[in-house]
């Protein structure tokens, strides 16, 4: 005897199950994929990031040394200028 309406109609269902199934671990892969290339690009930026920030604050430093020797030698100058005009 062979298959009935009712167990034709079942097969189809499960092979339609299985496709969706099989669609959903596609997607989900995808999904994985997609979400580990968006961490690696994170990663990046966040790498790039602390590289700027590390090359800002060496400028910060060097400036901040350069403010510094400008200020030290202005008021040497201007010791020397008072010194003379007192004497």
């Amino acid at each position: 005897m062979g298959p009935t309406v009712y167990q034709s109609f079942h097969d189809k269902c499960w092979l339609y199950h299985l496709g969706w199934f099989c669609l959903k671990e596609k997607e989900t892969n995808d999904t994985a994929d997609y979400s580990a290339a968006k961490y690696c690009r994170m990663e990046l930026l966040m790498q790039q990031s602390v590289s700027t920030v590390g090359s800002a604050l060496e400028h910060m430093k060097r400036t901040h040394e350069a403010v510094n020797e400008k200020e030290s030698k202005h008021i040497s100058v201007a010791v020397s200028l008072i010194k003379y005009l007192v004497n």
